[in-house]
């Protein structure tokens, strides 16, 4: 029975390494989607992370091997947390499953209360998100004034 468990648990542990091998390799594209949401140029997110706009090309593209702290840079630069960056989609895609479970449970009058909510939720990320656009564009002019001083 033991060595049943432990062959599952082996196979649980080479899963997860694949997983997060996967993962590991498509930083770059992690980054880029990031930037893109954000609105942001290489130009822009390179300056504000301290590394040159080729690195950053190459990391998006797959090339590079970034530290821990290039990556930490990066998602600062990005107004956000490393570990937010690299995993937001796992912890999502773990709660919409449990959300759907419990959703159908729900009576229509829970359902709309519910909706109300995130939807007020919603907006308050849309003001958040335009205030953090604001002070990245206020980083931005600032970051360009110290360059040309």
């Amino acid at each position: 029975m033991n060595k049943i468990l432990d062959q599952e648990n082996n196979l649980l542990s080479l899963k997860a390494i694949k997983e997060e091998s996967i993962r590991l390799n498509n930083i770059g594209l992690i980054v880029k989607k990031h930037r893109a949401k954000r609105g942001i140029t290489r130009k822009l997110l390179a300056s504000l992370s301290g590394i040159s706009i080729r690195y950053l090309a190459q990391l998006e593209a797959g090339k590079a091997n970034p530290t821990i702290s290039i990556l930490k840079n990066i998602a600062y630069a990005l107004n956000m947390s490393l570990s937010d960056m690299l995993f937001e989609n796992e912890y999502n895609e773990i709660q919409l499953g449990t959300l759907d479970k419990k959703f159908s449970e729900f009576s229509s009058e829970q359902v709309k209360k519910i909706h109300s909510l995130v939807e007020s939720i919603y907006r308050e990320n849309t003001v958040k998100k335009n205030k953090n656009k604001i002070l990245l564009e206020q980083r931005t002019q600032d970051t360009i004034q110290f360059i040309t001083d």
